[in-house]
């Protein structure tokens, strides 16, 4: 059997250990160089925006001790360098860089010896806010004799949106998502998300508003209207009948108010092309929200009236 000197094996280990850290100590203290990536970030001012793009990637050689160098490691995808342009710059250099990157790395005592970074022209345009109008993009049916007892209306009505100028210039109004309420019979009252911004430059005040659809019940109502002649010198013709019935589905919130004089109903006729045939008959107006049934008669008959005679 082999008789094991654990003295001699633990004074051994202490040797290696010690040797290892002075050779440690000497690497980590020793002058010498280090090249490694880094990213950068573009800062506007806040008056404007960076139109392509804000992270750079740059090469840099560093030079200082080893003990330092290990702890350099900064200015990852996640943590860049962040360099706030003046407000007359439109080019990012490596001297921009150099100059930001030299005061963290003086407190190191590591020197930039080298940087490799192509420049950069930066596209700048005015940073603006501007208000614009909510549009709701909802599709909504309703149950039969059903219908909206006024207009669709979102609160706020209107959103702040904050941008490059020349993308808000060609904004006119916001939309919410597209949605959908079948079979709808009562009023609805709910937050409706806005459609995120297509260009990541674009800001909204808020991400959603609240939408009111007000439902009412409706019903038939029928009134007799006069036809009135277009296209031609009235006096001298004569229509067959003058009055037609008009049928439409009205809420019942308006069933009293709405008379014939809220209605209008025309007949297009050119005197000098009157041939023996009929004429339709068109509402031309009408209140809001209400539904057209039926024209009875549809059609009308056209006359001289000194062909009468």
């Amino acid at each position: 059997m082999i008789k094991i000197n654990k003295g001699k094996i633990i004074s051994y280990l202490i040797f290696v250990a010690i040797a290892t850290l002075f050779w440690i100590s000497t690497v980590l203290n020793k002058k010498s160089s280090y090249t490694k990536d880094i990213w950068v970030e573009v800062i506007a001012p806040d008056s404007l925006i960076v139109l392509n793009g804000s992270l750079y990637k740059a090469n840099l050689t560093l030079e200082g001790k080893g003990v330092d160098l290990i702890f350099e490691s900064r200015h990852n995808k996640n943590n860049p360098l962040k360099i706030i342009l003046s407000p007359n710059s439109k080019l990012l250099t490596s001297d921009d860089i150099t100059e930001k990157l030299s005061n963290e790395t003086s407190r190191l005592n590591i020197d930039i010896v080298n940087i490799k970074f192509p420049s950069k022209a930066l596209s700048i345009d005015l940073k603006v806010t501007k208000k614009v109008p909510v549009k709701i993009n909802c599709k909504v049916n309703f149950e039969k004799l059903h219908g909206l007892k006024s207009d669709i209306t979102s609160t706020p009505d209107s959103i702040l949106i904050t941008g490059p100028k020349t993308y808000l210039n060609k904004i006119t109004n916001w939309n919410t998502i597209n949605k959908s309420y079948p079979n709808s019979s009562k009023s609805i009252v709910e937050n409706i998300k806005l459609k995120s911004p297509m260009r990541d430059k674009i800001s909204l005040s808020r991400s959603e508003v609240k939408i009111n659809i007000p439902v009412e019940e409706y019903t038939e109502k029928k009134m007799m209207l006069p036809v009135n002649i277009q296209g031609a010198e009235k006096e001298n013709i004569e229509i067959l009948p003058s009055l037609v019935e008009v049928s439409f589905l009205i809420g019942l919130s308006k069933f009293d108010s709405v008379t014939t004089d809220d209605f209008s109903a025309n007949v297009y006729i050119e005197q000098d092309s009157i041939k023996s045939v009929s004429y339709p008959v068109s509402i031309v107006k009408k209140p809001k929200l209400v539904s057209i049934q039926y024209i009875r008669p549809n059609y009308v008959d056209a006359y001289l009236k000194n062909s009468q005679e």
